[in-house]
């Protein structure tokens, strides 16, 4: 009796070890498509010839795509210093902050 619950226990722990590797595999599957998936969106939306912005709800500049950088002359990281408002010209500033 004791070889046949050993027997049994070592069959249940082996299907839960082959659940959890198959899960696991499923799990790495899942993350390197959607890994491929936001690759190609990022790339898409770098390259895209329309400015594409990212704001926080407070305004400030999260993300901008190269269009956005190449036409409105900014670089890199110095975006995170500016908010939506800061770059709006001033006789338009009222508007932009009453519809954002």
């Amino acid at each position: 009796m004791n070889e046949i619950r050993l027997a049994a226990t070592v069959a249940t722990s082996l299907l839960i070890s082959l659940y959890v590797a198959y899960e696991f595999q499923r799990y790495r599957w899942a993350l390197e498509r959607t890994n491929l998936d936001l690759r190609g969106y990022q790339d898409v939306v770098e390259h895209a010839n329309e400015l594409i912005q990212c704001l926080t709800p407070a305004g400030h500049f999260v993300y901008v795509n190269a269009a956005w950088r190449r036409v409105l002359g900014y670089h890199g990281e110095e975006i995170h210093a500016f908010t939506l408002l800061s770059i709006v010209h001033p006789d338009s500033r009222a508007r932009v902050h009453q519809l954002f």
